[in-house]
């Protein structure tokens, strides 16, 4: 996963570690810092802004990136990326102040076809990499279009993935229906809920008779044929859809590894993504090999575009995550890459329990210090009831835990400025997940389950 926005806001608005441009022609002493980004390669948050169109020419002004630059020394900068599809991103500046800065970098040019580009952003010595999508010539306005089949039975081509009572839908739960299209562009289309289901689904359609497919979402609540009615405009069709009996779960982790187990999560306020929602997929048997272990591969991706991937193993009753050391700090980081193996659960917990992970070392971005950092974990509840979204979760272990740090020639650890607590519900993974500051006395944000699927 990638680090939270939320330590890029605690950052920004607590430490007023904001970028303040000034001409570039007051200084001439280039900064030094790095781009921040994760194992991947990719930025570390990235931000694209504005619609981008075939044939149409962008401005700085509505299509431009946000990228953050971690400086440890300040002065001008210029921040570019490379040009492809006839786009390029670029900005100038002057650091006047060591940090995490988010810099916008303007976007120039007209781009050609449509499709997905993946730009390399580079500054200083560092580079890491944004995908921008560019529609097709006309695909920027919404389309027009009626249902086929309407006012009756939509014209369904076909119906994939099962539908059992109390088992969440995922991404292999579709339906493809006819439209006929009389001016190309976008669609969005959500139906109403029901039996606890909707479908839902946007992309571009061309003109002509086409069909377009909705990926269901939600719990069937009761075992049946359930009717589901979809709106385009002025035009209303349905279809059926059957609703088998329960299945128990029958995984008994409390962070499933298993191929293409899926889970996604509330993100109103887009600290892990951009839009308001986080989903989290196990991509098939994808493994990443690293630190000498071999883990599995999350995607991890808003309503409609993957962002990211984390990496996870479990080596006996041990769960492990493949991450920057400083990942999950809030005001403190190692000036270079310092790879870790987080050990952030235990499989057979107890209440009371703790453990912390081994001491990491560096030298402090900021301060440009010696700085040793460590996580340290506690089970507050090994066997809690709770209840996420308005669903009820029996077996979770409550597990609070926080970044602890030594400065310089300090000799005892210090609290950092975030402390988390993460709520794991055996045979279905996380359900909660919130940031606090260390004395809890502020939640800053919190991520709530929605839907998941473990196979």
């Amino acid at each position: 996963m990638k680090k939270p926005l939320l330590f890029l806001v605690l950052l920004a608005v607590v430490f007023n570690s904001c970028q303040k441009e000034v001409s570039v022609e007051t200084s001439k002493v280039p900064s030094v810092g790095s781009l921040q980004n994760d194992v991947s390669g990719d930025c570390l948050p990235k931000n694209v802004v504005g619609i981008y169109e075939a044939g149409k020419v962008i401005n700085g002004t509505n299509n431009y990136i946000e990228v953050q630059v971690n400086v440890t020394a300040t002065g001008a900068y210029t921040i570019f990326t490379d040009t492809i599809n006839n786009v390029y991103f670029r900005a100038v500046g002057i650091f006047t102040q060591t940090g995490l800065n988010t810099i916008k970098l303007k976007g120039t040019g007209t781009p050609q076809n449509a499709g997905i580009n993946v730009y390399l952003v580079q500054y200083d010595t560092t580079e890491c990499s944004v995908a921008v999508e560019t529609l097709p010539a006309g695909g920027a306005n919404p389309a027009v279009m009626t249902l086929a089949g309407s006012p009756n039975a939509c014209m369904v081509s076909n119906t994939a993935g099962n539908y059992v009572a109390g088992v969440p839908l995922d991404i292999s739960n579709t339906v493809t229906i006819g439209v006929n299209v009389t001016t190309m562009g976008t669609y969005n289309i959500t139906t109403p809920v029901t039996n606890g289901i909707i479908f839902s689904g946007n992309a571009v359609v061309q003109a002509g008779a086409t069909t377009i497919t909705l990926t269901g979402s939600g719990t069937p609540a009761a075992a049946g044929p359930t009717n589901v009615v979809v709106t385009v405009g002025t035009s209303t069709c349905s279809f059926t859809v059957t609703v088998t009996g329960t299945t128990p779960v029958t995984n008994t982790d409390y962070f499933p590894l298993t191929a293409n187990s899926w889970w996604s999560y509330d993100d109103p306020d887009g600290y892990w993504v951009a839009g308001d929602s986080l989903t989290r997929l196990n991509i098939g048997a994808q493994t990443y090999t690293g630190n000498n272990q071999v883990y599995r591969v999350f995607q991890n991706q808003d309503e409609t575009t993957p962002q990211d991937s984390s990496y996870y193993r479990k080596a006996g009753t041990d769960y492990f995550e493949l991450t920057p050391a400083d990942w999950y700090t809030g005001q403190r980081s190692f000036n270079a890459l310092v790879v870790a193996d987080i050990n952030f659960l235990k499989q057979n917990l107890i209440t009371n329990q703790t453990w912390e992970t081994p001491e990491y070392s560096g030298t402090e971005a900021t301060l440009n210090v010696p700085m040793k950092l460590k996580y340290v974990f506690k089970c507050i509840d090994a066997n809690a009831t709770v209840s996420v979204n308005g669903k009820a979760y029996s077996n979770v272990y409550k597990v609070a835990w926080k970044p602890q740090i030594k400065l310089g020639t300090a000799t005892t650890y210090s609290d950092e400025i975030v402390a988390m607590e993460t709520w794991y519900a055996k045979g279905i993974g996380i359900v909660y997940w919130k940031f606090t500051d260390p004395l809890a006395t502020t939640t800053y944000f919190e991520l709530n389950m929605r839907n998941f699927k473990v196979f």
